[in-house]
């Protein structure tokens, strides 16, 4: 029985890079579906300033478990094609299928990352028509960021060459956009941040770090294929899926601790009889 069109590939067909860049990115589509479900029903444990914030998570984490779970389908098929090819050509082929697969990233990126600023300022309790000015300059920002980000990331030749010339230029442009959405980031929500709880600002803080940390990785997805084109693109695949879990469940998670712990200081636990007994010894 021939089942290569039914199961993915084996280790030994592909290679153990591929098969574990396959399981990354299910396991990252199922990360993505099951913070999406937590963020949501985990709203009743939020005070109702921070619930559009959680919405905002959970409705990140949704259209990016859809994109992952087209990502990881793309990718299984692609498996079976790799284990019939000739040795000589899988690694050119695997390095087509990142960029093909990184297309469906941007498109992710275009709304999920906009989304996860957005809820950024949601965290600090802020009303968005108070800051309507920096937040639309920000997310515009972002989004010209990641436009011109895809248009750099295809360009490549027909016979799968990247043009390094152009790929570099639009990277350039792009790098533009990241600016300003740092330099607002700093500097136009420190009165805010002042002024919130201490869990709140310390969840904004974390989302501000991870935007000139984990976003800042981005850029080695970005120009390792236009320098080192022997190396295995699995590797990226691998590292983006990490990354994006980083950014969305764990910046999201979070935010949920600040929320939550707002949540218990306003309301004391009356489930756990050791959260009970706390007040007394104190």
């Amino acid at each position: 029985m021939n089942l290569a069109g039914e199961f993915v590939s084996t280790a030994g067909q592909v290679g153990m890079l591929a098969q574990v860049t396959y399981y990354v990115l299910l396991v990252t589509a199922l990360a993505f579906f099951a913070a999406f479900v937590y963020f949501l029903t985990a709203r009743s444990r939020v005070v109702a300033e921070h619930r559009s914030a959680m919405v905002t998570h959970a409705i990140i984490c949704g259209v990016a478990g859809l994109s992952y779970f087209k990502i990881q389908d793309n990718f299984g098929h692609f498996l079976q094609v790799l284990a019939g090819a000739p040795q000589e050509n899988r690694l050119a082929l695997i390095n087509q299928a990142y960029v093909a697969i990184g297309q469906t990233r941007y498109m992710d990126w275009t709304v999920t990352t906009p989304l996860l600023l957005l809820a950024a300022v949601l965290t600090l309790r802020v009303r968005t028509r108070q800051v309507l000015g920096p937040v639309m300059v920000m997310l515009l920002a972002d989004v010209f960021m990641i436009v011109t980000g895809f248009i750099g990331d295809n360009q490549v030749a027909a016979d799968g060459t990247i043009l390094t010339g152009p790929r570099l230029l639009w990277g350039t442009i792009s790098t533009v956009g990241y600016l300003i959405v740092v330099y607002i980031l700093f500097t136009q929500f420190g009165k805010y941040q002042r002024a919130a709880h201490r869990e709140e600002s310390t969840a904004f803080q974390v989302a501000r770090l991870a935007t000139i940390t984990t976003w800042g990785v981005y850029p080695l997805g970005y120009l390792v294929p236009a320098f080192f084109a022997n190396v295995d693109d699995n590797w990226l695949n691998v590292a983006f899926s990490v990354g994006d879990m980083l950014n969305k469940v764990g910046v999201g998670v979070v935010a949920f601790w600040a929320a939550a712990t707002v949540y218990e200081k306003r309301h004391p636990s009356q489930d756990n009889a050791a959260a009970r007994e706390e007040p007394q010894q104190a």
